[in-house]
């Protein structure tokens, strides 16, 4: 503590160091260049008070090793240049003054471009670090230690270069902050776009890295932890807010939320771009995707995230557990998410809420995720109230708590190739949404594998459910009521062994197309239940197609309750009771059953069928039961039964077979009323006496019965079929005869009759004998009402015409307007003369050259036979001059939807081919777009090149104009949608040899044609992701590789654009390599030298480096090969001593010693491939003398002259096996061993000082080694050793301490200094109380602590300390004497006292004698002494009393608060009266109450010591708090003690303490 006048000068002294004057804290040097800019340089301690500026012209230099001290609030500011040149062994620091935080350093717009760095810097205590606006410093290995608000902030369009950066501890000396942005790490707002490579946050407060305000930048190797505890704001690990930035190698851990990335304003584009994030254990949510303003739906691209691992959400990792609600949250459109990993998270994997198609995630893995609780809490996939369908492809969510895939309340969803797999319930569930979904594989969940529940526009395909805990397939509420749209479907599903099958409830227009069922566990393969679908217009079908279900059930394989549908391929396998079909539904619908196999016990059961038509339908030899019928309404085509089986119908039903085959009527139960009744065909043809069929005969049908009459005609060839016609009928009453039909025929008042019965299909012809009838017209062309071109080409062709009779025909064709167009034709004609029907061409250069004029035509046919007979037809055609034909060609070609989509680089080729005019007028032709014409020279054959390079919009219309000089000219328009094309990979490679140590060089040829920044990723096959470059050098494991680039130029639109090339590159196995670094060859040594065999440089390529010992260069693949690493054999061996590596173990490098001779030492390498390899040394050995190995003394320490020190030489050595003794020598004590065995641990004492120990090791065959090394033997300490007093040793009062220390030692005899001690407390020194080595003394009662102090003559020394108790004793007064015995009143007397004194603590010190007249009337006090100390204590006192009767003389010793008194009554009486008889008596009664007291204290002192001694033994050595406490406590009772002994006796103030209990 500084004292009161020693302040004002140490605040003198600190108000100087601080001051701008101060040489010793500042160290400054200037030069001025003569540009006139300055140049300044910092070093030392440098402290500043106040802002400082660096000029837009200077420069502040910051040496290493410099500190900074900033005052609160001060700030350096940045205008020109600053260089900061810490280094990694001595950085610069900024750090605070103490009294409270600085501001860092700010970098104003002016220094952009100037060049500052600062590198291997610390920044310590700020509010902010570093602010820089609009700027480019280059920052390095900078860390920001403690920043209240922002570490480092960006504002307006600032672009730093960050490399290597730490933020520790943001914003945590904050408690209780009344604005949120604080604790905030890395901050890039207002347009900034840095450069980061390598960022560690850690213990921030609100924001690890916080984007904002249309920021962008790169963020490489970004490392993110515990970023938590905000509270007016969320707090994250990385918030990415209207910006457009490129994250690459992201790590987030222990964060409130791992990443959010927010849109707030439409007027800016959010678009977060991250490769490699990896997100763990956050509190809240890991993941958060979202716009601000929810309501307002925009379509937009808000997030592309390619590589993402997120576990440990709301686990036990997490700062507080439990409390996280969503794995992954996206409430926005276009998020794009591929390879993610979600694993080990206590909430929902992913959440979405209103979003779109343009949410994709592509290959997403969900494991053991999901919140507790079912449904969408604990489900792997949640989605709610979608815009449009999301779209996952490539999904699988395993483990989930809930469901795999939750979807509710509009939340529709799209995907491919789904594995949903082990989750607690359904694998897929959907409620009130839509979704198209193609291949999905569910197993093993806990409920269902799919279960729709009341939702529409569901599509399901190629679906594989099995071993499910509930069905395979469950439909809910899928549509109640039948509509146009809105179907459900599952194509190409199967069910396997699920705890049920297919499970359809209270659903219609539901879909199962291609449906397999196999061996559910309970209940039939299809259970259909619409029952329930009982108001109004709730109702509908089902539609089952190509079904097979393989089930052993001793219920039906299918069971149809309450429903209507239709079935259309029915296979049932296994042990089962068949198909059981009621069809009591709410709605009235036809159902239908077609081609249906039936088997099994129960085989059909129709029941309620208003109407079940169908075809195909099969009774198969599985078919062990019976059918039956009740209240149905059968009508069934090619119904078979391939057995004899028994039909049942009930007396409301009935069945109407359309060509049945082999149906047993006779067996069959029919009811009355109920009926079956067979049907057939009947094909009549008409025909003349030519056989010819007659078209457009009358063909009439009786009946006899069941069927009314009917009537048709016969077609163009003259064959009308009837079908389906009544031939027979089977009642209870028995059955019908077949129904006789009656054919009747008609044409032109020809007719004629026929009969057949209907017992099968019949084929009837029915003969009219006809007159000659006129032909029949079969007018191809012209088409009636068609135009053509101005003396254009038309074809006349009637040549299908025909003549009943077979009569030879001639044709005429008359114009209106030309007359016979026959008679115009000019060419010489041929064999082919349209006259006899044959097609022409008119206005053509063909044989006949007929013409036909411009104008409206009515153009008549005529058509005549040899016999008179004719017919006629007219159609009216066009011939005038034609707009010009265009035919336009492109490359690139149209869109289905009529669009030129093209690079805006890219020039457009057209072709003009094929464009004409009908007339072939001259045309005139040219394109036009937006700013441009370009005319076209050849409108018919022209060709050639458009650019839209400088076209400023992406999309206009693009106009072909065409003119024939007569029409209107004609146009051929097109959308044009100019797009960045995406570039194409390509890329070529060149290696040195085909060997896996070979290099490979793959180089990129890809180019962008709008120059977009390419980026690239390089895989392998078998090495995966080789390169990010576009170009790489390196090694591939061995193996066929298929080398594939993908590039992109990270363009929105080109998102799913990434073009891929592929080639496959062989690598072959490589031979080992066998190089030995040590020993080198023809090297000499002897047998006793360690030789390191070193096979560094070895090695083989195709195994990885790790598999090699580190620290030391192999041949080595860095990288394990995809196909593990070789196992390689190596092995040493010597010409002479054989395998060298111990115990047989392969050892690249190891050490050891050869025998005696000359050795040729091997190394061999075999890959188990290749031929082994070997090398080679020679190396001569010669025979040693033993060699020393030293186990102990330990050389690394010295030694007490006190210690004994052993000689343990045992593992010493004669490499060629000889026997050896020892000789010890030492420079100062001389010979110690001689001759001795090496084996044996030999015990010495050395004296002090600096040993040279030479051991002399000698063999039998004369050889000797001597080896010397140094000990260092220093001078012992003394030992203090005390006999007695032992350490809590009790004394009784009085008792004689004894001190003895005759077992004090030093080993070199050089004690000078011996001390007893006694401590007491309070005192800063022990007291000594003797030097002896052997002494007594006496001490006072209570506990002591002493000690026994030895020094030697070097200062060394040894304490020892202990505790004893001294017992203490009451004070004992006995044999009171006072004389005289009586007093006469008014009479001067001396009163003489004596009374004995027994203390054998002798801590008595005061004894008081009072004489008490008439109850204080007259009052005398005087005091004892023990002038010779014999302990009799003798006072005097004359008094003169002044009235008679009893004084009462009492004596009291006083012993620190113990007392003892003794009571005397001397009668006070006039000199006549005799009272002798009245002192006795009160003698008396005073001895005996003084008896009783004794006794009484006697027995409380016994108490007490026995208290004592407990309490001591439980004291340490050093029990000071102890006895301290017990003072306090004794104190405390010596207060309530005095109390009462004041009250007692007036006369005694102060009573220190007395008895103890």
């Amino acid at each position: 503590m500084l004292s009161k006048n020693t302040v004002p000068a140490v605040a003198i002294l600190i108000i100087f160091l601080l001051s701008s004057q101060s040489p010793v804290l500042l160290n400054v040097e200037e030069t001025n260049e003569a540009s006139g800019r300055a140049q300044t340089t910092w070093s030392g301690n440098v402290v500043l008070n106040s802002h400082h500026t660096i000029a837009v012209t200077d420069e502040l230099v910051i040496s290493a090793c410099t500190n900074v001290t900033m005052s609160n609030g001060v700030r350096i500011y940045v205008e020109g240049r600053i260089t900061v040149e810490g280094t990694n062994s001595c950085p610069v620091y900024f750090d605070f003054a103490g009294g409270g935080d600085h501001m860092g350093i700010q970098f104003n717009s002016s220094s952009n471009g100037r060049g500052s760095k600062i590198d291997n810097a610390s920044i310590i205590h700020s509010t902010y670090g570093i602010t820089i606006y609009g700027s480019d410093p280059y920052l390095a290995n900078v860390t920001i230690w403690n920043a209240d608000d922002v570490a480092v902030d960006l504002f307006n369009s600032a672009t730093p270069i960050i490399r290597n950066m730490v933020i520790d501890e943001a914003g945590q000396d904050w408690n209780f902050p009344t604005y949120w942005r604080y604790g905030i790490g890395l901050s890039v707002g207002a347009g900034s776009a840095p450069n980061v490579d390598g960022l560690s946050v850690n213990d921030a407060v609100t924001r690890g890295v916080s984007l904002w305000g249309n920021s962008g930048g790169l963020f490489r190797n970004i490392t993110i932890t515990n970023v938590s505890g905000a509270t007016l704001a969320e707090s994250s690990g990385v918030w990415i807010q209207d910006s457009v930035p490129l994250f690459e190698g992201v790590s987030v851990n222990n964060s409130d939320h791992g990443t959010i990335i927010r849109h707030i304003d439409d007027g800016i584009t959010t678009r977060a771009v991250i490769r490699d994030l990896e997100i763990k254990n956050s509190m809240y949510k890991a993941l958060i995707i979202d716009k601000e303003d929810h309501t307002n739906y925009t379509n937009y691209q808000s997030a592309i995230i390619e590589g993402l691992e997120i576990s440990g959400t709301g686990g036990p990792d997490a700062k507080t557990p439990g409390l996280a609600t969503a794995t992954i949250e996206i409430n926005a459109t276009g998020a794009w998410i591929e390879e993610a990993n979600l694993e080990n998270n206590d909430a929902v994997g992913v959440q979405l809420y209103f979003v779109d198609s343009s949410t994709v995630f592509t290959n997403l893995s969900i494991n053991n995720s999901g919140g507790a609780g079912s449904g969408a809490n604990g489900a792997g996939v949640s989605v709610r109230s979608s815009y449009f369908a999301a779209k996952f492809d490539g999904l699988e969510v395993s483990n989930s708590t809930g469901p795999g895939v939750f979807a509710i309340n509009g939340g529709a969803i799209q995907g491919n190739d789904w594995h949903l797999h082990d989750n607690g319930q359904e694998g897929f569930y959907l409620e009130s949404a839509a979704t198209i979904v193609d291949g999905l594989t569910l197993h093993d969940n806990g409920n269902s594998g799919v279960h729709i529940d009341d939702a529409r526009y569901v599509y399901l395909s190629n679906l594989s459910s099995f071993d499910n805990g509930d069905a395979g397939l469950e439909f809910n509420r899928a549509n109640d009521i039948e509509s146009g749209s809105g179907d459900v479907s599952c194509i190409s599903c199967e069910s396997m062994n699920n705890n049920r099958g297919v499970v359809i409830t209270d659903s219609v227009d539901i879909y199962l197309e291609d449906l397999l069922i196999k061996d559910p566990v309970t209940g039939p393969a299809i259970s259909i239940d619409n029952s329930g679908l009982n108001i109004g217009a709730q109702g509908g079908l089902f539609h089952l197609h190509d079904v097979e279900a393989w089930v052993n059930y001793s219920g039906p394989a299918i069971e149809i309750i309450g429903s209507e549908g239709v079935i259309d391929g029915l296979e049932m396998y296994g042990v089962h009771g068949g198909l059981n079909w009621d069809a009591d539904h709410n709605l009235e619908r036809d159902s239908v059953l077609s081609n249906a196999n039936f088997s099994g016990s129960g085989c059909l059961n129709l029941s309620n069928h208003d109407q079940l038509s169908g075809s195909g339908n099969i009774i198969t030899l599985d078919c062990t039961g019976e059918l039956t019928f009740t209240n149905v309404e059968i009508n069934w085509t090619k119904f078979s039964d391939l057995g004899t089986h028994v039909l049942n119908l009930d007396t409301d039903s009935h069945l109407h077979l359309h060509q049945p085959t082999n149906v047993d009527y006779s067996s069959a139960n029919i009811a009355a009323n109920g009926w079956i009744e067979e049907a057939w065909d009947i094909e009549v043809w008409v025909v003349n006496n030519n056989s010819n069929g007659v078209p457009n005969a009358a063909v009439h049908l009786g009946f006899d019965q069941l069927e009314n009459t009917i009537s048709d005609s016969t077609n163009d060839i003259g064959v009308v079929t009837f079908p389906d016609l009544r031939g027979k009928k089977y009642t209870s009453d028995g059955q019908s005869p077949y129904t006789s039909v009656t054919i009747d025929c008609s044409y032109d008042s020809v007719s004629n009759s026929t009969t057949t019965s209907l017992s099968e299909d019949r084929m009837v012809w029915c003969h009219l004998p006809l007159s000659n009838q006129a032909p029949f017209i079969v007018w191809e062309s012209p088409v009636d009402q068609s135009v053509y071109p101005s003396q254009g080409e038309i074809l006349f062709n009637a040549s299908a015409s025909w003549d009943l009779d077979d009569d030879e025909l001639t044709f005429s064709w008359t114009s209106d307007l030309d007359g016979d167009i026959l008679a115009s034709c000019t060419g010489p004609g041929n064999t082919f003369n349209p006259n006899r029907g044959f097609a022409f061409t008119v206005n053509s250069n063909d044989a006949w050259a007929c013409n036909l004029s411009d104008g409206v035509h009515d153009i008549t046919l005529e058509i005549c036979d040899d016999k008179g007979n004719c017919v006629d037809k007219t159609r009216t055609i066009e011939l005038s001059n034609q707009e010009p034909i265009i035919v336009v060609n492109t490359e690139p070609s149209l869109s289905p939807w009529g669009e030129l989509i093209t690079p805006i680089t890219k020039s457009v080729e057209f072709w003009l081919n094929g464009t004409y005019d009908p007339e072939n007028d001259t045309l005139d032709c040219s394109w036009s777009w937006p700013g441009n014409i370009v005319q076209i020279s050849d409108c018919v054959n022209g060709t050639g090149y458009l650019s839209f390079a400088n076209m400023s919009s992406t999309t206009f219309d693009l106009t072909l104009t065409v003119s024939d000089g007569v029409n209107p000219p004609k146009e051929w328009l097109v959308p044009v949608e100019l797009f960045n094309e995406a570039p194409v990979s390509s890329f070529e490679i060149s290696r040195d040899g085909n060997l896996s140590e070979d290099e490979i060089s793959l180089v990129s040829t890809t180019i962008d044609s709008e120059g977009d920044e390419i980026t690239y990723l390089w895989e392998s096959s078998l090495d995966g992701i080789i390169s990010n470059e576009s170009n790489w050098q390196g090694y591939l494991s061995r193996g066929a590789h298929v080398i594939t680039l993908s590039v992109n130029d990270g363009r929105m639109e080109h998102i799913n654009s990434t073009s891929q090339n592929s080639t496959v590159l062989v690598v072959e196995n490589s031979p080992p390599r066998a190089i030995i670094s040590s020993p080198q060859s023809n090297s000499n040594h002897d047998s006793s030298y360690l030789f390191e065999f070193n096979a560094s440089g070895s090695g083989d390529w195709d195994s990885a480096c790790s598999t090699f010992p580190d620290n030391i260069s192999w041949h080595c693949a860095e990288n394990e090969p995809a196909s593990g690493s070789e196992y390689l054999i190596y092995s040493w061996e010597s010409n002479i001593d054989g395998v060298l590596q111990e115990d047989g173990s392969d050892w690249l490098i190891f050490e050891g010693h050869l025998s005696n001779g000359t050795h040729v030492v091997t190394l061999t390498m075999d890959d188990g491939i290749h031929t082994p390899v070997q090398s080679s040394v020679t190396i001569e050995v010669a025979a040693a003398a033993p060699v020393l190995v030293l186990d102990s003394p330990d050389l690394s320490h010295g030694y007490n002259s006190s210690d004994q020190i052993e000689i343990d030489i045992s593992n010493s050595i004669d490499y060629d096996g000889n026997n050896f003794t020892f000789n010890l020598v030492s420079n100062i004590s001389g010979v110690i061993l001689s001759n001795v065995s090496p084996s044996e641990i030999h015990k010495i004492n050395l004296d002090a000082g600096e040993h040279s120990l030479t051991f002399t090791l000698l063999d039998e065959t004369g050889l000797s080694r001597d080896t010397s090394v140094d000990l260092l033997v220093i001078e012992s300490d003394p030992e203090a050793i005390v006999y007695e007093p032992l350490n809590n040793q009790y004394y009784a009062p009085g008792e004689l301490i004894l001190l003895d220390s005759n077992g004090t030692n030093d080993a070199d005899d050089d004690i000078t200094r011996r001390e007893w001690r006694l401590y007491e407390q309070g005192e800063l020194y022990p007291t000594v109380i003797s030097n002896n080595a052997f002494d007594s003394t006496n001490l006072v009662p209570g506990v002591h602590h002493i000690s026994l102090y030895v020094e030697d003559r070097r200062g060394g020394s040894d304490e020892y300390h202990l505790n004893i108790t001294v017992a203490s004793s009451d004070p004992i007064l006995s044999s009171l004497e006072v004389t005289p015995s009586s007093v006469l009143v008014d009479e001067l007397t001396l009163i003489l006292i004596s009374v004995r004194l027994d203390d054998p603590d002798g801590t008595t010190n005061h004894v008081n004698a009072t004489l008490s007249l008439n109850n204080g009337a007259q009052f005398w006090n005087f005091n004892l002494s023990d002038v010779d100390g014999d302990g009799i204590w003798t006072g005097e006192i004359e008094i003169l009393a002044g009235e008679s009767g009893t004084a009462t003389l009492k004596v009291t010793a006083f012993d620190n608060g113990n007392i003892d008194f003794r009571t005397y009554n001397i009668e006070f009486s006039e000199e006549q009266n005799d009272n002798t008889s009245m002192v006795y008596i009160a003698t008396g009664a005073g001895v005996f109450v003084l008896l009783a007291s004794v006794i009484a204290l006697l027995i409380i002192r016994r108490r007490k010591r026995l208290a004592d001694l407990d309490l001591i033994d439980s004291w340490g050595v050093f029990g000071g708090e102890s006895i301290e406490a017990l003072e306090d406590e004794l104190d405390e009772i010596s207060e309530i003690d005095s109390e009462n002994d004041t009250e007692k006796d007036p006369e005694i103030s102060e009573t220190p303490f007395q008895h103890i209990d």
